[in-house]
């Protein structure tokens, strides 16, 4: 599938904007850190706290991520099943059409009976 414009900007978007936001907590986390440098206690909660915040941010994006994909591939998947259905429908719509037109009009009637139909 093609990307348009729109779309190849909300990747690359959705990309710096987790970039960005990552490096403004690791940041904030290191002034934090270097603020605070007197006390281990509060370098190792910072530290923690920073990496989970991290952790949770990169998880969430590419999650988000895979699943969107994964969405729009199940999505094509159903279209193109849809498209060949149709295509088979159409080529026994003529065959039928075809078989029908070549029946004489007195084994017409006779078959629409067997098939219920009159």
């Amino acid at each position: 599938m093609d990307e348009n414009w729109s779309q190849k900007v909300k990747r690359v978007g959705g990309f710096l904007v987790v970039t960005v936001g990552l490096v403004a907590a690791v940041a904030v986390a290191a002034t934090a850190i270097i603020v605070a440098r007197s006390s281990s206690s509060a370098v190792a909660s910072i530290a923690a706290g920073s990496f989970t915040m991290i952790g949770t941010v990169v998880g969430a994006y590419f999650g988000v991520k895979v699943g969107k994909d994964s969405g729009q591939e199940a999505t094509d998947r159903v279209v193109e099943q849809a498209k060949a259905t149709a295509d088979q429908v159409a080529e026994h719509a003529n065959a039928t059409a075809i078989l029908a037109a070549s029946l004489h009009p007195d084994e017409a009637d006779a078959a629409l009976k067997k098939a219920g139909l009159l």
